[in-house]
């Protein structure tokens, strides 16, 4: 809660990508995400320059499935998250005008009808970062298999 007494709405892109005590198991679920950006910055008043720019998402995780596939999935564009119905994340969320978006608290307190898409993915990519182990057994010979831990 802040300090004037409000809270993070649970649809919210960071209730929803950290639910934190409103979801079962969340250590199964934890990634470590950093966002960078890209291109100059557009100023205030400026129209659009046909620049590109944006932001960079870098996601760390164990299992994509049980991580970043169920966030994306349940969390991010599940209309039914935390039975608010009709509702996507408001940034990340696959939108196409039809999902909407409830601010439940004072002092707003409403529902915004219809919510446009906010982002365009330009591309993604799963990439390989092997654990300590199987770095050192690809930096040896490699003719004995890494003991696997238990």
């Amino acid at each position: 809660m802040d300090p004037y007494g409000y809270s993070c709405p649970v649809g919210s892109h960071i209730r929803r990508m950290n639910p934190r005590d409103t979801s079962d198991n969340m250590q199964r679920h934890k990634m470590i995400r950093r966002g960078g950006t890209y291109g100059p910055p557009l100023p205030e008043d400026a129209p659009d320059d046909g620049v590109e720019r944006g932001i960079a998402a870098f996601i760390g995780c164990a299992s994509l499935i049980r991580q970043f596939e169920f966030a994306m999935n349940v969390w991010v564009n599940d209309p039914q998250f935390k039975q608010l119905g009709n509702e996507r994340d408001p940034f990340i969320g696959t939108q196409n005008g039809t999902f909407d978006m409830t601010i439940p608290k004072r002092p707003i307190r409403k529902k915004i009808k219809g919510l446009p898409a906010f982002t365009t993915i330009r591309g993604g990519a799963y990439f390989f970062l092997p654990g300590i182990k199987a770095l050192r057994f690809i930096a040896g010979d490699g003719s004995s298999v890494p003991p696997r831990s238990t």
